[in-house]
């Protein structure tokens, strides 16, 4: 362990080989850049959002927070989602079907640069319908082939 001056010890990024006793850093297996590939439902939604995200774009969408997806925080409030606690912060008891209808009708100013993939999953049926779609299609083939 080396220490970082603040007087916490972080992690060596050398190892030593137990023959020689000399220091080497450890080879990756695959490039960082080689893109990592699941064929679940999720990951073939997710992959050119994310992309898009990495590449410094912001991809246009309109957040379903608030109706078909619900995050209750640990006091029982309706929030958007975890990174937007506090916005807005109803009782689920008080929650209707008016708010699920009024949540869904609008922007949440939050979309652009989201990285809450599991948000995003929620709103794709109602963003890019055809691209859902096509997807789940296409898994739902592929799993009948097998």
């Amino acid at each position: 362990m080396k220490s970082t001056g603040s007087g916490s010890p972080r992690p060596s990024t050398c190892c030593t080989t137990p023959r020689t006793n000399r220091h080497h850093r450890p080879r990756l297996r695959r490039p960082l850049a080689a893109p990592l590939r699941d064929r679940t439902l999720q990951a073939h939604l997710d992959q050119d959002y994310g992309a898009d995200l990495l590449g410094g774009g912001r991809p246009g969408w309109k957040c379903q927070a608030g109706s078909r997806f619900l995050y209750v925080d640990e006091f029982g409030n309706v929030q958007f989602c975890s990174a937007q606690r506090g916005r807005l912060n109803k009782p689920i008891v008080q929650y209707t079907r008016r708010d699920l209808r009024q949540q869904s009708r609008v922007y949440k100013g939050c979309e652009a640069g989201c990285a809450l993939l599991c948000v995003y999953r929620a709103s794709a049926l109602d963003n890019r319908p055809l691209h859902t779609l096509a997807v789940v299609t296409k898994l739902a083939w592929r799993r009948l082939q097998l």
